[in-house]
């Protein structure tokens, strides 16, 4: 994550005191040898650390109903 916003990797620099989220559609192998689509998602957050930016990820709260976001601050 060091790298983003960087000439190298030109997207967005991520920032402390915002929401994230990211998905990725995989594909794996079942039992049967049949190609199935999986996704994953998660939320996140930056905090800044010492050593620069710390990502901290955020979880739903089921007690609550919502998601964590009080873990960043936010």
């Amino acid at each position: 994550m060091d790298d983003v916003g960087t000439e190298e990797n030109p997207l967005p620099a991520l920032v402390p005191g915002a929401e994230y989220s990211a998905e990725v559609a995989a594909f794996i192998v079942d039992r049967s040898g049949s190609p199935v689509r999986r996704w994953y998602s998660g939320h996140f957050c930056m905090l800044r650390s010492e050593g620069g930016f710390e990502v901290r990820q955020v979880l739903f709260d089921r007690r609550r109903g919502v998601w964590g976001w009080d873990a960043c601050g936010l």
